[in-house]
């Protein structure tokens, strides 16, 4: 039987990664002599030239030293480049490919299932292992995405985020330091962002003129575009020459980047605007000399750090790991042949929502990696995504240029036309447009936007100026129309616009039903895969290492979602009705929930299962009034009222009581409203409050008080302040806000029901 030598399957794995990702092609070698200074054979070397190396050790299992192996090639150098080993991944091969035919090498390489970890450098702390336990399971694609992620340094992100926000906050503070006195300035500024002036509005304004000089950086000796250097008179870099060079860019394009950035600077006074452009340029001229200029990706990644600070900004916009991690899973859903260029550029993906761009991003990021794993280069295909593939909107100018900045960092020095980063119309608009009044993304769906004989929706939207009249590359006023065929996404990435913060953390992914018979209402129920998990991701290592083990674990229907020995959440499927399920971290839990709603109780740490009929609460009675029946107000008509005040019409409100704090030893319409940590540790709760009968409201208050039992369920329950389920009142009470009441109709029930909602199953369920 053959056997292969570690050496010749680390030779046949180098040459099947070579077609996971272009620019590997020759910067991934195998087995090479005196690679590292001080001696030192790695088995491989991703010499990424946008990144920082990669190295892979691997053995045959049961590979008892590879660990070592990677950790001894931490903060070692590169023999020719001098670069820092900063990340080195531990690999165990199967050991069936050591008795492969060497005629088969390559294929099965391709086609085997590896174990592998990675291995961080820490400086003085010494490393950091991912995971911490165990190994991370999954193919050469999944492995390629791992040696790629690692690939963007995250100690030269946080150098690089560090010199980008400190000199951003620095130049903020100097405009309004400077402006003070002339607040036209910055309310021009704040016109043109669309947004209030203030701190964060000068912090936004900054960052984005540092980001078009650090990409004037990138694009100076690729296309016709002078460096910074050469713009300056004097040492000093005056706002004329940076504002004509920019012009000279826009003939290129880059739009969105650079026309904002351009309408940020102009109102700027010369000699401030010298002194902020001075600053701003020392922090591109820095970013170079970290080579940040020079790996796309890692700037990207800064940048993306930078405008997602939530406190430096003030933002509230996704995440870059969630984003990462909701890509993933999303764009695994794509049933595309992603080997065909062709195939990939038809696709269209939007973002209505854009924000700073985090998510459409990811997913594009996510579309060009699965073109790279199956051969394709991606650079090559750039222009057209950009052009047609990928769309954006957003009723902020500053974030149709934060957009474009991001997805065009995947290969910035490439050209191209028009993007699909539209800047969407809001607010009051000027006389004869179609709408008196725009409400961005929302006017998509408006039907006289449409052309009718495409059944498409549009609108007309304007590049330039946050003005009625945009004004084009060569000073021309022009209009483009935001035009969408009815179903023509093949995908949607976004979170729905919010003016706060929601604290709202569960993604979703959802696909359309397309078939007609699945549209149908005797369809069968599609099945729902709920995964809860215990933390988000740190980082876009952790997201892609999450998404591959969120994947496996659905396709072989297991309960745990596991990164090596770390638990990392739960994943349940089943249907809507399951939802609960998102909520629990301890697949037990699930396991005797389900259980319970089949009629079994499964005790933990045992086989016993006992039979235990269950019975929904909806066939035992029917819920009480809800508050506002009680005490709603939504329904009163001021055409009604008198000239003092009072209410003229009967009925005029939704519920027939005001609802105040105790008067009487024995209210006649006791109430159970809200809650109270104190009196809420026993089983008998004393109601709070009682009804005042508005006026010639008495006939619908008896109606009301019909409805009044002792049992009440908890609305806020909680395993802290609000931790009984359910309660008696002492005599028949009115449900509230917190604490609606339930109609048994065998009132007799009462007494077992609060019994069994109070106990470990009826909390669970």
């Amino acid at each position: 039987m053959a056997t292969n030598s570690e050496r010749s399957f680390n030779e046949a794995l180098a040459r099947v990664l070579r077609t996971k990702h272009p620019r590997w092609r020759r910067d991934l070698t195998a087995e090479q002599h005196r690679a590292v200074k001080g001696g030192g054979q790695p088995d491989l070397i991703v010499r990424n030239p946008r990144g920082a190396p990669v190295v892979v050790e691997s053995e045959y299992v049961p590979a008892r030293t590879v660990e070592q192996d990677a950790v001894a090639r931490l903060g070692r150098e590169l023999a020719d480049s001098g670069d820092a080993i900063e990340q080195c991944l531990a690999l165990r091969a199967p050991a069936a490919l050591q008795h492969a035919p060497q005629a088969a090498l390559d294929e099965r390489t391709a086609q085997a299932t590896y174990e592998y970890c990675i291995f961080s450098h820490a400086g003085a702390d010494g490393h950091v292992r991912y995971p911490g336990a165990g190994w991370i399971t999954g193919g050469v694609d999944d492995l390629a995405g791992m040696i790629e992620s690692a690939s963007i340094s995250e100690r030269a992100v946080a150098r690089s985020l560090d010199v980008l926000e400190t000199g951003v906050a620095e130049a903020a503070a100097r405009l309004r330091e400077a402006t003070a006195d002339r607040p036209a300035v910055n309310e021009r500024i704040a016109a043109t962002l669309r947004q209030e002036d203030g701190e964060q509005t000068s912090r936004m304004a900054m960052a984005i003129v540092a980001n078009a000089l650090t990409f004037q950086t990138m694009l100076a000796g690729v296309h016709d575009v002078r460096t910074l250097d050469e713009i300056r008179r004097r040492g000093a870099l005056p706002k004329a020459p940076v504002l004509r060079e920019w012009e000279r860019i826009l003939r290129i394009n880059y739009w969105p980047i650079f026309h904002v950035a351009r309408e940020v600077l102009t109102p700027i006074p010369d000699g401030t605007a010298s002194r902020l452009l001075a600053r701003l340029a020392s922090v591109s001229s820095e970013l170079d000399a970290h080579g940040v200029t020079r790996s796309h990706d890692l700037y990207g990644r800064t940048f993306q750090r930078l405008i997602s600070d939530r406190k430096f900004l003030a933002t509230f916009y996704t995440r870059p790991e969630s984003a990462a991690l909701l890509a993933e899973l999303a764009v695994g859903l794509l049933d595309v042949d992603w080997r065909d260029a062709d195939a990939v550029t038809r696709l269209r993906a939007c973002d209505f929502a854009c924000g700073t761009g985090t998510l459409i991003t990811a997913a594009y990021h996510a579309l060009l990696a699965r073109h790279r794993r199956a051969g394709g280069d991606d650079a090559a295909i750039h222009r057209g995504m950009l052009e047609g593939a990928i769309f954006a909107a957003d009723i902020m100018p500053a974030a149709t240029h934060l957009t474009t900045s991001m997805l065009s960092s995947a290969h910035p020095t490439t050209p191209f036309e028009r993007t699909q980063a539209h800047l969407l119309p809001y607010g009051r608009q000027d006389a004869g447009t179609a709408a008196d009044f725009a409400l961005g993304a929302l006017d998509l769906i408006r039907k006289q936007h449409g052309t009718g004989l495409f059944e498409r929706t549009g609108i007309e939207v304007h590049r330039g100026t946050a003005g009625a009249a945009g004004v084009d590359r060569q000073g021309e006023g022009w209009s483009d129309t935001f035009l969408l065929a009815h179903r023509s996404m093949d995908l949607v990435i976004m979170n729905p616009p919010f003016t706060r913060p929601t604290n709202h953390e569960a993604l979703v992914i959802a696909r359309r039903r397309d078939d007609a018979a699945d549209r149908a209402e005797d369809a069968p129920v599609a099945p729902v895969t709920f995964v809860a998990l215990r933390k988000r991701p740190a980082s876009a290592t952790e997201a892609a290492g999450l998404a591959a083990a969120i994947r496996e674990t659905a396709r072989r229907e297991r309960s745990r979602v596991m990164l090596g020995d770390d638990l990392c959440g739960i994943c349940v499927v089943g249907t809507w009705d399951d939802g609960g399920c998102a909520t629990v971290t301890h697949p037990d839990v699930v396991d005797a929930v389900r259980g319970l709603r089949d009629g079994a109780l499964m005790l933990p740490r045992t086989n016993d299962t006992h039979a235990l009929p269950m019975t929904p609460l909806r066939e035992l009675g029917a819920r009480g009034l809800i508050d506002r029946d009680v005490n709603g107000i939504e329904g009163r008509r001021r055409a009604n009222w008198g000239e003092n005040g009072a209410d003229e019409g009967a009925g005029a409100f939704r519920g027939p009581f005001d609802v105040v704090s105790i008067r009487t030893a024995a209210p006649t319409f006791p109430v159970l409203w809200g809650h109270a940590a104190d009196r809420e540790r026993r089983l008998i709760v004393q109601p709070d409050s009682e009804g005042v009968v508005r006026e010639r409201a008495d006939e619908r208050a008896a109606d009301a008080w019909g409805t009044a039992t002792r049992l009440h369920f908890n609305r806020d329950f909680r395993l802290n302040s609000q931790s009984l389920a359910a309660c008696l009142t002492p005599t028949s009470t009115l449900g509230g806000r917190a604490w609606p009441n339930f109609l048994l109709t065998e009132r007799r029930h009462e007494t077992v029901t609060v019994l069994w909602a109070n106990t470990t199953p009826g909390l669970m369920l």
